[in-house]
Formats: structure tokens, C-alpha cells, sequence
């Protein structure tokens, strides 16, 4: 039996919104693709990613405004790539 490899649980339709888009239309992004994550770029370079529990806790603890939070304001940076072999 081949060992577990990265390319057998990835991804290959990912998900990617600008650093200024509100958490409030990243929210609506991932409910019309139908995804619990998003990669966030700004510009060419991977600024992080933000799932939807993120989001649910955000809202919850922070208190943060959806209408005009940035998800660039609350992304975590730091991001790990790894090749799918």
C-alpha cells in the first residue's frame, strides 16, 4: 500500500479573495462555492486563510462588524506550503 501523500487529501479548486474584502462578503463567497475555507492574497502573495468557524468566532468573541471588517485584519499569516508529493 503507497504511503499517505499531500496530492491524496488536497485540495485542487481553491478559493481566493483579495486582503480587503469584508467578512461579511467572504462569508457570502463561502456559502455560494460551498467551502469552509478561502486562501487570502494580497496582491500575489498568499497573505493566509480564514475558515468559516474563524469567522463564527470572530464574531462571537471579538464583537467585530461583518459590514466593514476586513479579513486582512483578522487572517492568521502564517502559512505553510507543501508539494502534493
Amino acid at each position: 500500500m503507497e504511503p499517505l501523500k499531500v496530492r491524496h487529501v488536497m485540495t485542487y479548486d481553491v478559493v481566493t479573495i483579495e486582503h480587503d474584502y469584508t467578512i461579511k462578503d467572504t462569508a457570502r463567497l463561502m456559502v455560494n462555492y460551498n467551502v469552509h475555507n478561502v486562501i487570502i492574497m494580497k496582491g500575489e502573495e498568499i497573505q493566509g486563510t480564514l475558515t468559516d468557524r474563524e469567522i463564527i468566532d470572530y464574531m462571537l468573541d471579538e464583537k467585530l462588524n461583518p459590514h466593514t471588517t476586513k479579513v486582512g485584519d483578522v487572517v492568521k499569516e502564517t502559512v505553510y506550503l507543501v508539494r502534493p508529493n
